[in-house]
């Protein structure tokens, strides 16, 4: 592996005595000293600090630094630096020199406490360094200050010191094999980071004698930085692994409908299919949707998850036929599942895999009683307890029966899967004892591919892990953003099936801020899906807003669409049409080390647009943190990644304003969860476009070409929408020219810079 990045900052480092240290050769603003490591074996904590030399190995000319020691019980541990430019790679390796086998438990491949000798510098004034924290759907910038705190985070070790413009990252760069996780203890002030562990979990793993195990490999570098110490880790991962994410879907048309098909006897799935072809004919027509989300749980026999091909009956029949029946027109679905596990209530399902379940260390089948019915008593299934089953993957049963079950869902056009909880059961064993948990969790999701091919879509509900590199599509990075539930019998939000404000489903500071921190991940680990977006009345229009513009300019996220588009408010209706059709790329925060989460977080991403006609850059600035006041700021253009000595005409989207010309930046302010979108483009001396109310990136697909003739003075726009769709394009126009159709053009005079602005 070769790190694709030039902005580096030399670095000093040493391993040997089971130690090991790194600082940057510029100044130790961060610094790591006397790092050592230790592993479980046997239940018991064995240290390198505590092992011997072996003077039984050849070093390996390859390797900058190669030692290999011994624990008293005879478990060998191989570690192997090698430089790569101004960065390195570590590698670790276990070897069983024992005669019996060994249980293997947390591997700390680099830890290091206070009382151990461990020393973090922390940056020339610790308080303005920051640590970027990882955390599925909790993804937070904080600082250092906090005293008595853990830090937890996955793969990467990220700390920032911004007076010495230094970024510190150790972080995994191999993925698929074990859990990588990092963490770290902050003492006092005067203390700072106390304790320091980067761990492979390896499950129940036991080492035979004479066998090796090698740990996720590691890097070491320092960056000048943070945003390309990130991205470059990800396009490493990208060079490394080549996901692909063909099949990737754009638009899911129908979960909002199903909010009562679950148990309601009068809303069944058959009318919400029907409804939502209706959709597709109505206020969708010409924008090439053809996705339905498919499968409430009602779909499956009694409700349960289990019942995977054996359907309930539908109203004229049966649903198999009914999705065929679509399917040939054109429609393809996407469906829920739990590839990990199943209701052993489903009696079918648990005769067919009763031997290839996950099972304990003594044989026992690994099973937990999950109270109060599916989902919180969403259903009227006749059990006040359910019981969770766990398919074990490196069992070839399991694999036989997954491809016959994908197979048959493939038959039905069912074309995309929300993969859901997909916790790994730690301390089980495995058909195949040589596998570790995520290598048999990866072969679920291989066998499901093998079955469905590359043109099907796969998305990780909860578990948007970088473990499962190029075995899915997409992976939520935010919480159930946009989700509704069902009224009957027994709902979530009494009366109502959706909610507002609350931590999961409608929190715009958590879903504003894990968008940001996650731009680096998206189409290199997986594709960052948003999950869905709900905007109809009574959902109040700034939150519609801000929740649009976000889903508009992140445009590689599918779209889910959570509301009843045949009953929508027309208003609303446009704000979906606004996302139509999807575009590429996502979005890039232009602060997001500025600041703490708690201070405020991150309040400026921006899309740079290249088009045919013009390159242009969108800027939306938000202000969504609860309690939060007035935000003001001055947006630098050359933060933005424009030229600060050229002038750009600004025009706000939400608000229709042209703001003005300005060099170098323009003022914002937002009151609270208030979102604007600016669309920056250079000043020209001749009429030209500065915003449109079609799409949300405003030219880039509703407009194929734009020219501006300068010996007849005719400015030219060929505009493509769907049939009976209409709209306007704003142009700014000096003022010694004017319209000669003026007729059919809006024209006004904005007195302070002495321009023209046209509607048509």
């Amino acid at each position: 592996m070769k790190l694709m990045t030039q902005n580096l900052v030399p670095a000093e480092w040493s391993l040997s005595n089971g130690m090991f240290s790194i600082r940057a050769k510029s100044g130790p603003a961060l610094a790591m000293q006397n790092i050592s490591g230790n592993i479980i074996l046997d239940g018991e904590c064995f240290s390198l600090t505590e092992a011997i030399p072996a003077k039984d190995y050849v070093r390996d000319p390859a390797a900058a630094a190669h030692e290999e020691l011994l624990f008293s019980n005879g478990v060998r541990w191989i570690r192997k630096a090698f430089q790569d430019g101004d960065s390195f790679v570590l590698q670790n390796m276990l070897r069983n020199d024992a005669e019996k086998e060994i249980a293997l438990g947390t591997w700390n491949l680099l830890c290091g406490t206070k009382e151990s000798g461990l020393q973090v510098e922390t940056g020339i004034v610790p308080e303005d360094a920051r640590v970027f924290i990882w955390q599925p759907w909790n993804m937070q910038i904080s600082d250092l200050t906090e005293e008595n705190r853990d830090f937890f985070m996955t793969t990467l070790m990220h700390l920032s010191d911004f007076r010495s413009k230094q970024t510190l990252m150790i972080g995994f760069i191999t993925l698929d094999r074990m859990s990588c996780k990092v963490s770290f203890h902050t003492g006092t002030k005067a203390e700072g980071i106390t304790q320091v562990y980067l761990s492979c979990e390896v499950g129940n793993f036991k080492l035979k004698p004479g066998k090796k195990i090698a740990a996720e490999s590691l890097r070491a570098a320092y960056y000048k930085d943070p945003y390309e110490a990130l991205t470059s880790w990800a396009d490493e991962m990208y060079d490394f692994y080549k996901p692909d994410f063909t099949g990737t879907q754009r638009v899911i048309l129908g979960k909002g409908i199903w909010r009562d098909a679950f148990t309601s006897p009068t809303l069944t799935v058959e009318k919400c299919l029907r409804s939502c072809e209706k959709m597709l004919e109505g206020p969708l027509k010409g924008f090439g949707v053809h996705t339905l989300y498919g499968s409430p749980h009602a779909v499956f026999k009694g409700g349960l998850p289990g019942n995977w091909m054996t359907f309930e009956k539908a109203d004229s029949g049966c649903y198999e036929d009914i999705y065929k029946e679509m399917n040939a027109k054109g429609i393809d679905f996407k469906f829920w599942f739990s590839p990990f596990w199943f209701f052993s209530e489903a009696e079918e399902t648990l005769e067919e895999n009763r031997a290839n379940l996950l099972k304990w260390e003594d044989g026992t089948p690994v099973e937990y009683a999950f109270h109060n019915g599916w989902e919180l008593g969403r259903g009227r299934y006749g059990h006040d307890v359910l019981h969770q089953v766990f398919l074990d993957g490196t069992d070839p049963r399991t694999k036989a029966y997954l491809r016959k079950v994908f197979t048959f869902y493939r038959s039905l056009g069912i074309n995309g899967f929300m993969l859901d909880f997909l916790s790994v059961i730690p301390g089980t064993k495995y058909y195949d004892d040589n596998k570790l948990p995520i290598e048999a969790s990866r072969s679920i999701f291989t066998t499901i591919r093998e079955a469905l091919g590359r043109e099907s879509h796969l998305q990780t509900a909860v578990a948007s892990s970088p473990s499962y590199i190029g075995c899915v599509n997409s992976a939520r990075v935010v919480r159930d953003f946009g989700e509704g539930r069902p009224q009957y019998p027994l709902p979530n939000w009494q009366n109502s099936s959706y909610c507002m404000h609350d931590y999961h489903f409608a929190n715009l500071e958590s879903f504003m801020q894990n968008i940001a921190a996650n731009w680096f991940t998206n189409g290199k680990i997986f594709i960052n899906d948003l999950n869905e977006l709900t905007i109809d009345k009574p959902v109040p229009l700034n939150f519609a807003q801000c929740a649009t513009t976000l889903y508009g300019l992140n445009g590689d996220s599918p779209l889910g669409i959570g509301d009843d588009l045949n009953v929508i408010d027309s208003e609303r209706l446009r704000m979906y049409k606004l996302l139509l059709p999807r575009t590429d790329g996502n979005t890039i925060p232009v602060d997001l080390f500025d600041r703490t989460t708690s201070a405020g977080g991150c309040h400026i991403l921006k899309k740079p647009i290249h088009t045919a006609y013009d390159d242009y850059m969108l800027c939306a600035v938000f202000n969504t943190q609860v309690n939060a006041k007035v935000y003001t700021e001055r947006i630098s253009f050359a933060r933005l990644g424009l030229d600060a000595s050229k002038e750009y005409c600004v025009y706000e989207f939400w608000n229709d304003e042209y703001v003005g010309i300005f060099r170098n930046s323009f003022p914002v302010e937002l009151t609270q969860n208030g979102c604007k979108l600016f669309r920056i483009c250079e000043h020209r001396d001749y009429p030209w476009l500065i915003g449109s109310d079609m799409t949300i990136e405003q030219g880039r697909s509703e407009i194929e070409d734009l020219v501006w003739n300068a010996e007849n003075l005719t400015l030219t726009a060929k505009v493509t929408r769907p049939v009976g769709e209409r709209g306007r394009l704003i142009f700014l126009m000096p003022i010694w020219l004017r319209v000669l159709n003026h007729d059919r053009v809006n024209t006004m005079r904005e007195t302070i810079a002495q321009q023209t602005i046209a509607s048509t």
